[in-house]
Order: C-alpha cells, then structure tokens, then sequence
C-alpha cells in the first residue's frame, strides 16, 4: 500500500482487502476471547481497536491504511504487554490502565470527542460489572455532569501509578478554597496609629525641636517617622559624591553616610554663602565622654562625641536628658579590658537638670559613675551624691578637682581623682575598679527589662505602639506553637511541603530535562511517568497543606490580616527576632556538643590501636552535623511554605483561581516594602517558578510593569557579600545567629522620581547569592556553584564578583564554567556585565604589580572564553568580554578591610566606606550608560528568570565539571570511549553472525556458555589495558584519575552484550525447535482439514456456501492451531527499535541539552545542510574572518553524500545477511559519521559542527529504523513458527474450500 506507483484503484483495492481480512481476523480472535473466558484481554484489545475505528457491528468505519495497521499491530502488543505487568502488581492499577488506554487510543485523530469517549467508558462500565474495583468506582464518580475527562484521565494515571489517596483527596478543591477564604475575611483595615496624645502634644509644643525639624525639611515625617521605604532608595546622593548644600539635606546625607558605616557622619558639615559651619550632631563638652572612650577602644575611634572631635561646639540642641549608650563585647583575648559584655550608657547635660533619666539609671545600672567637683557646694549636687551614696548599687566618684585616688577605696564606694592625672594610668586604675566592682553587683537587666522601668517613669517606648505592640503579641503567640517541638523536627513536621516531597520534585523536574534513565521507555512515555510523579507530589503537599497545621494556620491568618504592609513589616521583624534567638541559642548546643564528641575523637585517636573502630563516634558527629543543617529557621522558610502551598494549589486546579493569588499577593507586598524575598531555594539549589512569577505577576500589578536595573552578587562563603550589600543600599541580608545566606535572595529598591528619568529605570532589584564552597556542602558544591553563578551573573545586568583579598583562584574555575555555560545556552540572549571587587586588602597597593596581576587576569579570562568558544564550535567568541562585559582596567575595584582594627571593638574602617561609595557611584553610573533596550521591566525579568532556569536546568553536561581542562579532557576520553565500545559491540556481532549461520545450519543444537564468552572476555581485557594505558599515559590524567572508575564501569556493563546475544541465539534454536515440530503437524492439519470439509458438506446438502462463509468457518478453527503453536513457544523479547534508536542518540549525544526536543522537532526529517548551522568557518590568525566560498560548499555537499551512501550501502548489506536486527547496527552508522567528517578534507578552512553531526544522525537514524523493522519482519517471517504457519494459510484455506466442493459434489 505504500507503493506510489500503483494507481489508486489497485491501492484502494488493496485497503479493501486489508480492511475485509483485518474485520474478519479481529472478529474471530475477540470471540475465541469470549469463549476461552479472557473479558480482560477481550475488553482491551476491543477498546484499541476502536481507536482505529472498529466498531460493535465487527467491521472498521473507514478503510485501513498502513499507519493504522502499525497502530493495531503496535499498541495491542504494548497495551497487552503493560496490562499484563500491572495486573501482576494489581488489579485495581489494571483495570485504570485498561480504561485509560480505552479513552485516550487513537489512530487518526488528536483528540476523541467527548461523545465517543462517554460511549467506550460505558461499554467498559457494563462488561466490566461488579468486577469493577472500588478504587476505580471512586475515579469514575468525579467525572460529574461537567465531563472534566482531561482531570479523570490525570486521575486514572495516578491510580496506574499506584497512588490512590491522590485522586481521592481528603479535602476537595472547594474545601480549600473555603478555608483560604475563612482567612481572608478576617483582613484587618487599615487604621491610624494610635498612641499617647498628651506625650505627643507635649513634644510638639517644644519649640527647640519644632524648629530643628523645620531648620532640617523632617516635619512631614513626624509622628510618622521615617520607614524603610524612606532610606531604601536611590536617589541623586546615592551617586554624586558631594557635600551637602543646605540644612534640608544634611539628615539624608548623615543617613547615607550611616548606612555605609562611615562614622564620619558625625562630622557632617555644610558651609553657607557666609561660611557659616552647620552640623547635625553637637554636644556639650563634658570630660567623661572623653573618660569612657579611653575605656572603651584604644584610640581608634571615638564612640561618644565629645568637645576634642572635629565640628565639637559649646551649643548643641535637644541633646539635654539624652542617654547615649554602647556596648563593650570582649574578644576573648588577654588585652580585653572586660570579660563579659558591659553596656556603657551615658547622661547628656547636668543630672539635677534631669531627675527622670537620673533615676532610670539608678534602677537600671549593675554601677554608677559620677563625674563631680569634691569642692561644689551647690545643695542640689550634694543631695544627688548623698543619695548615690546611700543606693545598693556600687558607686565610682570621679572627682575633676583632685589630684590622686582617695583612700578607704576598697568597698563599695569609690573616689578616684582625676586632675593632670596620666591617660594610661587613669585608664588602667579605672578598668580594674569597674571590675572589681562589677563582680560584687548584682543586677544584670536585660533591654526589655530596662524598657518596662522606662515606661513605669513616663518615657515613650516605641514598642507601645498599638501595632508594634499587637504584632509583638501574635509573633509571641507562633514562638509558643515553635517550641511545642523539638527545633530540628519543625521542618519535618510544620513546614512538610519544603521537605522530602519538594525535594523529591525537583529531582523529578530535572530528570524532565535530561530523560537519561529510560530503560525499555519510550521518551513519550517516560515524560509521561514523570509528569504523573510531579503531579502525585502536588497531591500529597496539597493533603499535607489542607487543612493548615496551626503554626501555618497562624502565619497566614497574620499575613493575610493586616493590609498595611507596615503592620507586616512589625510581625516580621518581631517574629525574625524571636526566631534568630530560638536558632541561636539551639546552635550555640549543637556546637558545643559538637566539640565535646570531636575532642572525644581527638583522644581516642591517640589511645587506640589502628585495628579499633571510631565509627560509632564519627557517626554521633554525623548526627549533630545534620541536626545544625537543620537548625536554621527563619520568616525565609516561613515564606517558601506559603511558595510550596500555591504552586501545589496551581498545579491541582484547572482555572486561574483568584483566591490562590492571595498567596503570592503577601510576597509581593513585603518586597515591594524592601523586604528580601527567596528566588532561588537553597535547601535544593532551585527556583521554585510557577511561585516567583506569580510574586513578580503581582508586583508588576501593583507597581505598573517599571524598568529594573538587577544588580547580583557572587563570591566565596564568608567573603563579605551580604556586608558589602548592605553597605552599599542600607540592605538587610542575613549574616548573622549562625545562619548565612542560602540560595538566592531578591530585593527590590526604588529610585527616587526626580532621579528616574537621568538613570533611565524606576528601580533596581539586588539579588544576593549563597557562598560557593561551602564546607557544609562539599560533596554536591561543585554542579550547585556552577549553577548558582550562571544564574545570577545570566539574571544580572551587572554581577559584582566579590573575592576575599587578591587571589582568584578560588572563583576562577568557576568563571571558566559559567562562560562555556553561556557559549552552551545560546537560545537565552544574555550579555551580562561583571565588576570584580577585591575585599580585605591592604591600605597601600603597589599599583604596578597590581597591574601586572590584572594583565594576567585578562589573559587568563581570555584564554578560557576562547578555550571555551572552541569546545562549543562558536566562531564570535575570542575573548571573556565577547561573554561577559569586562573592562580590565575600569571594573576592578580593591576594598580595604572593614575593621579598623580587631573585632568586635574595632570600629568600620572609614576607608571601606570610601570604597562602598565609590563602588555605588561606579555601579549607579556603568547602569545609566546601559543602552534603555538592555534593561528590562518587570515583566521581562520574570521571562529571564523562567528562560534561564529552564536552560540550566537543560544543562546536565558542563556543571559537573570543575574547570575548562575538565572539559576538555573528558571530552577526548569520551571519544576514545565510543572507539573501544564500537570495537567490542563489532567483536560480539561477529560472533553472534556466525553462532547464528551455524544454528540456521543445524550445526548447533545446544549452545554452551564458552561459545560466546570466551572470546569476548579476551577482547574486553585487551580493551580494559588499552583504558589503563589511556590512563597512565593522557597528559590530563591527574584529572582524568577521579573518572576513571565510573569508565571501567560503563565497559564492564557492556558484558550485557554477551547475555543479548546468548538469549538471542536461543531464542533462534527454541524457534527452529518449533518450526520442525510443525512440519511434523502439517499431515494432521491436512486430515483434519478433510474431515471437518465432510461435516460440513452434510450440514449443508445441496446448499452452496460463499466464500464469506467458508471463510469464517475455516478461520475458527485456524485461530485455534495458531493459538496452539503460539502458546507452545518460549517467550520472545520483541526489539523496540524506535526505541532503541532513541536510547543510544540520548547516550552518545549526552553532552548535548534540548537533546529530547530536538530529537522530536527534527527526528526523520530529511536532511538539508544549513551553512549557518551547520559549518563553523575557521578565522584565519584567529584575527581574519573568513567566508564561505563555493568550492566549500562542494566539498561540505560531497562529505554528505559521501556518508549518506556508505551508511545505506552498510544498511543494504546487513540486510543481505538475513540475519535479525541488532543495536549495534545503529552504533554502526555512528561510527561511520564520525569517521567520515573526522576525515573530511576541510583544507583548514571549516568545521563541521555537532549540530550538523546530530541532525545527520537523526535523518540517518530514521531511515535506518524502518529499514531495520522490515529486516526483523523478514528475519520473524522466516524463523517464527507462527509466520510460518501463517504463509500456509492460503494453502490450507484452498485445501478446505476444495474438499467442501468435492465433497458437496458427492
């Protein structure tokens, strides 16, 4: 029927009768079924067939053409053979396959109407009758009046998959809709803040402070204050690094300068036309601010402004009554003054001036120090000292008019003279009295303790607030349901859709991508097992979700109450506190716990003999190890199960739901407010995407879809980045209470709108990264730092790579990576920028060896773009910046080191804070001059996440290798890996070809084990020293070395060869067996034929039978003798050669990504060279770029010809041997493309590409395929007893239909 030369007579002729025998066979075999009591296969089979059209009358609706032949031949085998694996594990499963199979089988049409579908599931409905198992029942009751098939037949594929709590969810869809909405309706409105309007009255009838807020332009933000929103943002300070010109601007150049820790800010000065001085900070002179600086730091810094600092002046405003405070934290060193932490508070102005303040301190303070003249006989003075004097509390009287200590100093009241006295000496006797006295006091309060006495005498305490206050309650209220377990199990427990099910979907997402592990699968079918994995997980978090545990219940009830997001904002704060020190202090155990066992270690080490075990101990290690991994718990985790609850919700319903966007509507919120939100979840290294779009979904809604500028951070763990982040923009990052910053992090900034239009964005997002190379994550760092820094430097317009001190090496190899990946990712257009920012270097550089180093950083970043651009046959890249934008001599920034001084006393190193500032500038300015059409709006960066995520997670290749020499060398020992496999898959089907001749010849009639494996184990040890020598003798073998086992494993599976081809030769004796025991047969048949011709011609007298007739009598019982000698034979494993072919260009071309697409865009297409694709040309001096002339395009079109020929000339040849299909003759056809274009005559002057290797292969796969079909076809017709039988079938039928004639004659 494929013949195109026959006219369409002959080939409609030919359907007819195809389509008349097909009836008549199908027929008689679906009633032998019902007679031989088989409903199942009866049932199935039926339901097939009526995907091509059978229907109840016994005959096909239309005429059979050969696709629907091969779909009838191919799909009641495979149904067959599936139905009867599930049926062996359960029935139930069978009888959903069996169903499914029924309502999705078709041979001509995408889709089966609705109608058909209602008809086959009630036909099956009937035969199947109380048989029907209830799990089954309970699927087919939810298909409702609405026919939702699309959600029945995802439901029926779960069930297959063993999975039937999913498809009968506890909680419907409405239920959970309903509780969602229960939480919504509790929303709080909006509400101004309440508080004491008396204090505030009071406050703003102080006329000193109504001016200066009038003086600064900071009356508009009173009683208001000011917010993150208000010092979260860039604006023309941010940039210009100026002086203030006015009073208005002072606060927001003090504010800028605070959050780069300049503490220069105090000196904070601005000059008017009269040259008049203004500042923000001035304070009285009094000499015990200069007393406490001497004993807090080491003339450093001075942490109290005091009359000898720069701008010091004898006015100051609103600073009498102030308590100024600091702490000293000890470094457990032996210069520390202190050996715990002493909090130092200090009283502005004169205490009798201030009896409430005077009077908190006394309540408050462990010791009091009074700075006092001995000769002052103010009675007020006196009374304050006489009542100092008679308090429990320790007391230190310094006294300016004396020259030396008093005596009877060895109690609890202290007098230390202090006039023309040493500064050291003074300072050492003042810090051993303060000690001394510190141990007899007894009183340690704590900040909340101190605030409750503040508030009992009168001073405004900001936490008492109505919202801050409330929030405080319902963070409180969540710490009490934290508690009620154990820290390492609330995860497991409160948070379990974060847990092992998105772990275990994530792993199934990405095997989407690669489908390595198919197996006997088809990669349809394959996909298909694993989107209904993906779905079963979405069940079970959604079971897991509905109805809310109550620490989640609380969560989202608070989320979801209050639409100010500044309430928000109040409750997260509060509940990150409470949570930190939850985190903190169950750390600050595992720790310690965790010394106490390695000190254990360390002893036992050194007692026992080597022959004793330390395992139980070093086990005990592993446990508390994995305990502190998962201590960390914060508002992140919080949020990332809102993230797993929506994308679980969004998977299992068919319709936008509105009410489910209340979920990411609470991300959006807080980020918009500056809060950072998760992009990349660190705990799997993945970026949860139906979540983060929805979340930038909402933030476009509500802000408008504004321009972005995405700035991104990558460096080594602990190398200062969350510092540098917050320093530059006044950020929050996490760096602190034992939890670093893990997977990647998104926070949106705002320009300020007069600044807008000069930069050409509304605002920038700064995404901060994890560390690379952290200790924690050893054994999977390497695939997951490669990923995270192609991600985020992809994602950024500009990527800061931020290194601890001078040396790349650590972040070069990773680099390397990151440009081959984007080489390899050319679908996602992207043309990052990066800045290296050298951290922790010293004040002075030696600027020429400084240069020397960038020069050979460039030529190094050169060298493995242009490495990179070779291996990947990509002719427009010669240097790093062809990648990644990189000027050497302009975007490589050296920082001093953050602390002047040792920590934790050492102030900022102002000179860090001079570099922050000018690192903004250059960002700020490097992004205004970005051409507009490179930044995008955030709708376009939501895209940029989604596209290169999917393209990195198509990456299965590059990321598992540490550097470009890797790559390399793994790619020549891939290729001298095909050689040896082709050579022993050659061995082998030689001697398979002649074990099969002399089987065919009835040489063999046994075959012994030796035949086969004695030969082949002598090529596969001569192959395993070739490996060695590979090995030993490669220039990279000390890259090599890590891989070698995983080789010697992949040619060890290949003895699977020998066991293929011993089944297949005695699958070949077993059917030769049968053939001549049917031979023997033929004589009954024959007899049987003319007995049963009698019969029949006395039933039928003088009545002549047609053909038709004699027909279906004949082939009942022919049915029956093929039955019987189909049943008599051993099992044959049928080859699945498409799949076959699919398998090994998934395996030889694994280094590919979107191999799985391309194989189903461009399978079987005919080939056709495209020179842009396909040849690379070859740069002359790597300068000269050449083109492509016509003598090239002749000597491409030749090569082409040239293996297409060989390869058919090959294909026709196996066929001559009449022998069976192997999958070796695909690898075959590889080895010939590969020689072929390896000795191609390119003159220099081209390459061909792998793309060219690749849709060659599959054009020739295709061809192959069908080819290799029809041999398998010929080789069964010519062995199977069955076919055999089969071809004798209209001799038989003649042999019948003339004995009934003869014998109707008599």
């Amino acid at each position: 029927m494929k013949v195109k030369s026959e006219s369409p007579e002959i080939v409609k002729e030919s359907q007819r009768k195809a389509t008349y025998e097909v009836s008549l066979a199908l027929s008689s075999f679906l009633n032998y079924l019902q007679e031989t009591d088989q409903p199942d296969t009866y049932l199935l089979l039926l339901s097939i067939a009526a995907g091509a059209g059978y229907e109840v009358n016994k005959t096909f609706q239309y005429l059979l053409g050969c696709d629907d032949l091969k779909f009838l031949l191919h799909e009641m085998r495979s149904a067959q053979d599936q139905y009867q694996r599930i049926k062996n594990i359960s029935s139930y499963k069978a009888q959903a396959f069996m169903i499914h199979s029924g309502l999705t089988a078709t041979a001509r049409v995408t889709t089966i109407s609705s109608e058909k579908k209602m008809q086959c599931l009630t036909l099956m409905k009937q035969h199947m009758g109380p048989s029907l198992s209830k799990e089954v029942a309970q699927v087919l009751t939810k298909l409702g009046a609405d026919h939702d098939w699309e959600n029945l037949e995802i439901d029926l594929r779960l069930l297959i998959a063993g999975d039937h709590e999913t498809t009968v969810p506890s909680l419907q869809m409405d239920e959970m809709r309903m509780q969602l909405q229960s939480l919504l309706d509790c929303k709080k409105q909006p509400h101004e803040l309440q508080g004491s309007e008396s204090n505030k009255q009071e406050v703003i009838e102080n006329e000193a402070f109504r001016s200066l807020l009038q003086r600064l332009g900071l009356e508009h933000y009173y009683p208001k204050r000011m917010g993150r929103a208000n010092f979260n943002l860039i604006n023309k300070t941010s940039v210009y690094n100026t002086h203030p010109s006015s009073e208005q601007e002072l606060p927001f150049y003090f504010l800028e300068k605070l959050l780069m820790l300049d503490y220069g800010l105090r000196y904070l000065v601005f000059q008017d036309n009269g040259n008049t001085e203004h500042q923000v900070y001035s304070t009285a002179s009094n000499q015990e601010k200069e007393i406490m600086n001497w004993l807090l730091i080491k003339r450093k810094h001075d942490v109290f402004f005091h009359r000898h600092c720069i701008g010091s002046s004898k006015d100051y405003l609103l600073m009498g009554g102030v308590i100024e405070i600091c702490w000293f934290c000890p470094g457990g060193e032996e210069e520390d003054r202190f050996n715990n932490c002493v909090t130092f508070a200090n009283l502005h102005g004169d205490a009798k001036e201030h009896r409430r303040q005077l009077t908190f301190l006394q309540e408050v303070s462990s010791l009091i120090v009074v700075l006092m003249s001995a000769s002052d006989e103010n009675k007020e003075n006196r009374k304050i000292c006489h009542d100092l004097f008679q308090s429990p509390r320790p007391l230190i009287c310094l006294l300016d008019d004396r020259e030396k200590t008093m005596t009877s100093n060895s109690g609890q009241r202290v007098k230390i003279g202090i006039r023309n006295r040493n500064e050291a000496e003074l300072t050492q006797e003042l810090t051993t009295t303060i000690r001394r006295l510190l141990e007899l006091s007894d009183t340690a309060l704590s900040l909340e303790d101190c605030a409750l006495i503040a508030h009992k005498h009168g001073f405004l305490i900001d936490e008492n607030q109505n919202d801050c206050k409330e929030t405080k309650e319902k963070a409180q209220t969540i710490m009490v349901l934290l508690k009620e377990i154990e820290l390492s199990q609330v995860k497991e427990n409160l948070l379990p859709l974060q847990g092992q099910l998105w772990h275990l979907w994530c792993k199934k997402d990405k095997e989407l991508y690669h489908l390595r592990e198919i197996g006997n699968r088809s990669i349809e079918q394959h996909k298909s097992e694993i989107e209904t994995a993906k779905q079963i997980i979405h069940h079970k978090q959604l079971t897991k979700a509905f109805p809310p545990n109550d620490l989640m219940r609380s969560v989202l009830q608070i989320l979801l109450l209050y639409s100010e997001t500044n309430t928000k904002l109040y409750f997260i704060q509060w509940l990150s506190m409470f949570m930190d020190n939850l985190t903190a202090e169950h750390l600050e155990k595992l720790r310690e716990k965790q010394r106490h066992v390695w000190s254990l270690i360390q002893t036992k080490k050194k007692k026992v003999s080597k022959g004793n075990s330390l395992q139980s101990w070093q086990n005990e290690m592993e446990v508390i190890s994995t305990e502190i991994s998962k201590c960390p718990l914060g508002i992140d985790q919080l949020l990332r199960e809102v993230g797993q609850i929506y994308e679980a919700l969004e998977e299992a319903s068919s319709i936008n739901d509105s009410l489910f966007l209340s979920l990411p509507q609470i991300a959006a919120d807080l980020m918009i407010s500056g809060a950072p939100i998760e992009l990349m979840d660190g705990d799997v290294s993945y970026v949860p995407l139906k979540w983060v779009a929805a979340v930038f979904d909402k933030v476009s809604e509500k802000l408008g879809d504004k321009r972005l500028f995405v700035l991104s951070i990558v460096g080594l763990q602990s190398s200062g980045k969350s510092t540098l982040l917050n320093a530059l923009f006044g950020l929050q990052f996490t760096f602190s209470a034992g939890r670093y910053t893990h997977g990647a992090y998104m926070q949106l900034l705002k320009v300020e709108k007069t600044f807008t239009e000069e930069l050409g964005f509304d605002f920038v997002l700064v995404v901060n990264t994890e560390g690379l190379q952290s200790p924690e994550l050893t054994n999977k760092s390497q695939n997951r730092d490669h990923e995270l820094v192609t991600f985020v430097i992809g994602l950024g317009n500009l990527t800061l790579i931020n290194i601890f001190g001078e040396n790349l090496s650590e972040i070069q190899d990773i680099l390397q990576i990151a440009v081959q990946a984007f080489v390899r990712m050319k679908q996602v257009k992207i043309f990052p920028s990066c800045f290296f920012v050298h951290q922790n270097v010293g004040e002075v550089i030696d600027k020429d060896r400084a240069m020397e180093r960038l020069r050979c950083l460039e030529l190094r970043l050169d060298e493995m773009a242009a490495i990179a651009a070779e291996q990947e046959q990509c002719s427009d890249v010669t240097r790093f910046s062809d990648v990644i934008k990189f000027d050497v001599s302009t975007h490589v920034y050296y920082f001093a080191h953050l602390w002047d001084g040792n920590p934790p006393m050492a102030p900022p190193n102002p000179r860090y804070s001079h570099n922050v500032q000018e690192l903004k500038d250059s960002i700020l300015m490097t992004a205004k001059q970005d051409p507009r059409g490179s930044l995008m709006k955030i709708s376009n960066v939501k895209f940029r996440v989604q596209d290169l995520w999917r393209a990195l997670v198509n990456e299965n290749f590059i990321f598992s290798f540490r550097n470009i020499q890797e790559v390399m060398a793994m790619s020549k020992l891939e290729t001298k890996y095909n050689e040896w496999t082709w050579e022993l898959r050659s061995h082998v089907l030689n001697l398979y070809m002649k074990i099969s001749n002399q089987i065919q010849n009835g040489q063999i009639v046994a075959l012994e084990r030796s035949t086969l494996e004695a030969p082949v184990t002598e090529k596969y040890e001569s192959i395993m020293q070739e490996l060695e020598m590979y090995f030993n003798e490669d220039p990279y073998n000390e890259i090599l070395i890590q891989c070698k086992a995983d080789f010697e494993n992949k040619l060890r599976n290949l003895e699977g060869l020998i066991s293929d081809s011993r089944r297949k030769a005695n699958e070949l004796i077993s059917l030769k067996n049968s053939q001549k025991r049917l031979d023997k047969k033929k004589a009954d048949y024959k007899k049987y034929i003319l007995e049963r011709s009698r019969k029949l011609a006395l039933t039928v007298k003088d009545k002549e039978m047609s053909e038709e007739e004699l027909h279906e009598i004949f082939n009942a019982f022919w049915m029956k003798w093929v039955s019987e000698v189909s049943s008599s034979l051993s099992p044959v494993e049928e080859p699945n050669i498409d799949m076959d072919s699919e398998n090994i260009l998934l395996e030889y071309f694994q280094q590919e990504k979107n191999l799985v697409d391309i194989l189903h865009r461009n399978y079987g297409q005919k080939f056709e060279i495209d020179y842009i694709r396909h040849v690379r040309i070859i740069r002359k001096f790597l300068i000269i770029e050449r083109q492509l002339e016509a003598r090239d395009r002749e000597s491409i079109d030749r090569t082409t010809e040239c293996i297409i020929t060989r390869v058919n000339e090959t294909i026709n040849n196996i066929q001559r041997q009449q022998r069976d299909y192997s999958p070796s003759d695909f690898h075959e056809i590889l080895r010939i493309v590969d020689e072929e274009m390896k000795y191609a005559s390119t003159e220099e002057r081209y390459t061909l590409t792998r793309q060219y290797k690749i849709d060659l292969s599959l054009y020739l796969f295709k061809k192959a395929a069908e080819k290799f079909k029809e041999m398998h076809r010929a080789f069964k017709r010519a062995n199977d007893p069955v076919h055999y039988l089969e071809r004798k079938k209209d001799d038989f039928f003649m042999r019948f239909k003339i004995s009934c004639q003869g014998a109707t004659s008599i």
